[in-house]
C-alpha cells in the first residue's frame, strides 16, 4: 500500500514539473535596454531647427520686381505707456515748388514784383489757403524755384509766401533749386534761418501732433542724397527712428523716388526708402516734378504691399506745372498736372485722411489709411 501511495506521488510531481507555464503571454517585444537608449537619442537629434528670417532689406533690380519671398515686419501694437488717443488730430500742410520769379534780377536793385505773372497769382493763393487752414507747413523743397539767391528769396518767394516764414508751424525744405546759387545753400538758410536747421545740413526731425516727421536733404553737398556724403545721412535716420517710437512716422524729402513726372527718381535715394520701409513708416511727401501723384502703399522694390508706405508727390506749389513724361508706376494710383494746390493731412494718433486742395479749395482727390 505504502508503495503504491509513493508511486502516485512521483507520477503526480512528474505532471507538474513538466506542463507548460499557464501565465498569460506578454504581448508585444520588449526592447533592451540599450536599443531604447539609442531611439530617444535619434529623436532629440531631429528635433527641427528654427530658420532664421529673411533680411527686410530688398535688393533692387532694373525692373523694380519684388523677390520670390519676403518676410514682412511684424504689425507695432501699442505699448503701457503711449497716451490715450486724442480726438483732436493734427493737420499738415505740403506744397514744393513753390517761387517761379520768372524775370530778370538785377543784384543791388529791386525789382517790381510781377503781380500779374501766374505763378506769382498761384502761389499767393496757395499761401493764402494754407494759412486759412491752419496746419503745420512744410515747402517740400525749391521754395525758389529760380537760382535760390537772396533776391529770389527776397522779391519772389517773400511776396507769395512769405508772411508766413519765421512762424512756428512753417519749416522749409531744401530742393536741387534752393542751392544753385551756393552748393552750400547760404541763402536758403540765411533767409528761413532757425526752422531751416543749417546747422544739421538741413536734415531735422520733430512731432506733428501723434505722428512722427523726418526731413531729409537729397540735394547739395551738405549731405543730401546726391552727395558723398548721403551715408552719413542714412545713419542718422536710422538713429532717429530707433529713438523714437510713434505708432505712425511720416518722411519729408525733395526728390521722389516712384514717379511718373518728368524726372525720373534716383536709385540713391533707395536708401532712405529701405530704411522707412523697415522701420514702418506709413508716409513719404516729395515734390521736384511739378504734378500730383498719389500711390498705393508699396514696399521699396515698387510692389503694392498692405504694410508699405504710401508716397504723394505735390510739386505743385506755384511753378509752372508739367507734363508726365515717364511711364507710370505700379503703384500710382492717381495723377493730375493741371491743378496748383498743396495737400492736407489730418493725422490722428492711429489714421491718416490726405485730401489735395486746389488754389480755390476744391477737393481734387484724397484718401486715408490706419498706421501699420
Amino acid at each position: 500500500m505504502r508503495g503504491v501511495l509513493l508511486t502516485g506521488i512521483i507520477i503526480y510531481l512528474s505532471i507538474v514539473m513538466n506542463s507548460p507555464d499557464q501565465r498569460p503571454p506578454v504581448v508585444g517585444t520588449v526592447m533592451p535596454a540599450a536599443t531604447l537608449t539609442q531611439t530617444a537619442t535619434r529623436t532629440a537629434s531631429h528635433t527641427p531647427t528654427p530658420r532664421p528670417a529673411a533680411t527686410l532689406t530688398p535688393t533692387p533690380t532694373a525692373t523694380r520686381t519684388p523677390t520670390a519671398t519676403r518676410t514682412l515686419r511684424p504689425t507695432r501694437t501699442a505699448t503701457a505707456s503711449r497716451a490715450a488717443p486724442s480726438a483732436t488730430p493734427a493737420v499738415l500742410l505740403a506744397a514744393g515748388d513753390i517761387a517761379k520769379c520768372a524775370f530778370q534780377i538785377t543784384p543791388g536793385i529791386i525789382p517790381q514784383v510781377p503781380t500779374t505773372n501766374p505763378a506769382f497769382r498761384t502761389g499767393s493763393a496757395n499761401a493764402t489757403q494754407a494759412a486759412k487752414t491752419h496746419g503745420t507747413i512744410f515747402t517740400l523743397g525749391d521754395t525758389s524755384n529760380d537760382d535760390g539767391s537772396t533776391e529770389d528769396y527776397n522779391y519772389c518767394f517773400g511776396p507769395m509766401w512769405g508772411h508766413l516764414r519765421g512762424q512756428p508751424n512753417f519749416y522749409p525744405v531744401m530742393g536741387n533749386h534752393d542751392q544753385i546759387a551756393d552748393s552750400s545753400g547760404g541763402p536758403f538758410f540765411a533767409y528761413f534761418g532757425e526752422n531751416a536747421f543749417q546747422s544739421q545740413g538741413g536734415k531735422y526731425s520733430l512731432d506733428v501732433g501723434a505722428w512722427h516727421v523726418v526731413v531729409l536733404n537729397t540735394n547739395g553737398a551738405i549731405g543730401g542724397g546726391f552727395s558723398t556724403q548721403s551715408a552719413e545721412q542714412v545713419e542718422w535716420l536710422k538713429m532717429d527712428l530707433d529713438a523714437h517710437h510713434n505708432r505712425c512716422t511720416l518722411a519729408i524729402f525733395h526728390n521722389p523716388y516712384f514717379t511718373s513726372g518728368q524726372w525720373p527718381g534716383s536709385a540713391s535715394l533707395l536708401n532712405f526708402w529701405n530704411v522707412l520701409y523697415d522701420h514702418g513708416a506709413e508716409i513719404i511727401l516729395n515734390g521736384h516734378n511739378h504734378n500730383y501723384e498719389r500711390f498705393a502703399p508699396q514696399n521699396p522694390l515698387g510692389t503694392p504691399d498692405p504694410l508699405g508706405i504710401r508716397e504723394f508727390v505735390v510739386g505743385v506749389g506755384g511753378a509752372s506745372l508739367d507734363q508726365y513724361m515717364n511711364p507710370t508706376p505700379i503703384a500710382e494710383e492717381f495723377k493730375d498736372w493741371s491743378h496748383y494746390g498743396f495737400l492736407k493731412l489730418t493725422l490722428w494718433e492711429d489714421r491718416y485722411e490726405a485730401v489735395f486742395l486746389d488754389t480755390s479749395n476744391h477737393v481734387i482727390d484724397q484718401t486715408q489709411g490706419t498706421c501699420h
